[in-house]
């Protein structure tokens, strides 16, 4: 299962269009602790900004 924790509740964050203050921070994991994004909410304004983290596993190579 996912884990959202906040980890901050006065985040700063640029985006390419804005820069906002006074956001709410969150960072989710997964059920093994490893990250999977962070989020940031600015009240009145909703989710600003988003970074996801994703993760893949090499399993076969085919050469020719």
């Amino acid at each position: 299962h996912k884990v959202r924790k906040v980890m901050s509740l006065d985040a700063s964050v640029s985006t390419s269009s804005c820069d906002y203050v006074g956001c709410l921070e969150i960072k989710e994991y997964d059920g093994t602790g490893d990250p999977l994004g962070t989020y940031w909410y600015k009240p009145g304004v909703g989710q600003v900004k988003q970074l996801v983290l994703t993760s893949s596993n090499l399993t076969s190579v085919t050469l020719n």
